[in-house]
Parts: C-alpha cells; sequence; structure tokens
C-alpha cells in the first residue's frame, strides 16, 4: 500500500512527513507553492470504499487536510483521478479532476473556506494514469486541460459566466498528460501524442472567450 507523504529540506536534512496515512492515499498528487511560501497538495484516494479528491496544506508547523469531493457526492462512484492544482493570486486553490466511473471532468475551487465544485464536461473515456492541467489568469478564470482517451482528443475548458466553454486542442490521439502555463498574455500546453510517439506543444492568446464551443 501507500500513503501520501511529502520530503521537504529543514536547513539541515530532508525531513519526510505523512500527510495522509488513509489507505491507498496519494496518488494522482499536484503541488503548488503560495506567495507566502506555504506549499498546497492535491490528490486522490484511490481505495475503492474511499475514492475521493482531498486537499492538503502546510500552515508552516503541520498539514491540515481536507475532503474535497468523494464517493458520498457521487452516487458511490470512484472519483480523484487526473488531479492537479493550481493557485489564484489570493493564494485560493482551484483543481481540476476526473469522475472516472462517469466520465467526467470536475472543477473545484476553495472560497470563502468552502469547495465549490462543478461538473465541466463529460468525457467518452478517461485515459488512465493521465495527468489534467489547469492553470489560473490574472482575473482568477480557471483553464482546464484534459484528454478524451476513446475520442483522441485534448480539449481545453473554461467558465464564461455560468456556462463553459470547451475547445479541442489536437486530435488524433494527441493530448496524452498535458501540462499549462499562462505567459504574457498566452496560453501554452505540452502534452504527448500517442499517434506519433512525440511531444507537442500548443498556444493561443487570451482572452478567446467567444469562440470556442458553449456547454
Amino acid at each position: 500500500t501507500y500513503r501520501m507523504r511529502t520530503v521537504m529540506w529543514n536547513g539541515k536534512y530532508w525531513e519526510a512527513r505523512t500527510v495522509d496515512n488513509g489507505e491507498l492515499s496519494g496518488k494522482f498528487n499536484a503541488i503548488a507553492g503560495d506567495s507566502q511560501g506555504r506549499m498546497h497538495l492535491a490528490y486522490a484516494n484511490v481505495y475503492a470504499m474511499a475514492a475521493s479528491v482531498r486537499y492538503a496544506y502546510w500552515d508552516g508547523q503541520s498539514w491540515t487536510r481536507e475532503m474535497v469531493d468523494g464517493r458520498e457526492q457521487n452516487n458511490a462512484e470512484l472519483v480523484g483521478y487526473s488531479v492537479c492544482i493550481a493557485l489564484d493570486r489570493k493564494g485560493q486553490p482551484h483543481l481540476s479532476y476526473v469522475n472516472y466511473s462517469d466520465p467526467t471532468l470536475k472543477y473545484a475551487v476553495r472560497s470563502g473556506g468552502k469547495w465549490q465544485v462543478q461538473a465541466v464536461d463529460r468525457m467518452a473515456a478517461t485515459a488512465y494514469p493521465d495527468r489534467n492541467s489547469i492553470v489560473v489568469d490574472h482575473d482568477g478564470r480557471p483553464y482546464l486541460g484534459y484528454y478524451d482517451l476513446r475520442l483522441g482528443i485534448l480539449k481545453v475548458a473554461w467558465p464564461d459566466g455560468p456556462k463553459w466553454v470547451v475547445d479541442v486542442v489536437d486530435r488524433n490521439a494527441a493530448g496524452f498528460t498535458s501540462s499549462m502555463q499562462i505567459h504574457d498574455n498566452v496560453l501554452w500546453i505540452s502534452y504527448g501524442d500517442q499517434g506519433i510517439g512525440g511531444v507537442k506543444v500548443a498556444r493561443r492568446e487570451l482572452p478567446f472567450l467567444t469562440e470556442g464551443k458553449a456547454r
């Protein structure tokens, strides 16, 4: 079995800590650091009876854990695959992840001390062990990158008011394990192309809320 653990340099040596000792906790983990140097973790528990998305943050002395989404909120389905995390300018965490049992991309943001969860897009099939990607722009708008295995397409989704806009980035089995960044108002995304067996990069200027497919 495995547990969610971290290793940090304390100035003298590397110090290992257990963040979550729940059975099968720690898969699909992602980490982000805020402006105060505090670490934020997002990860999955993939044990069938406790499948969930979890979040933890380091306050300088200890780790605090929170449950984001789980079986109880999803008709006993498996959630938490392909987890990724990004922080906005205020240090609030934004998460992207997948409901594996009923292939759906989900998004969660912690605001006012509570988690707000949304279903973003239905997928034909999820890839395993895939990695979603998420990045937040200057205005706090999240952009989610994800791969639909059965259709073989890479998508990016972002909110436009109460709806989500979904745009196709690439096709033909391209899009596995993506990573995103924003620089000089340009959204960059890198990903694997299983069709040609290589790595690809795509970019697009922001904002582009008038294009794509509204859902």
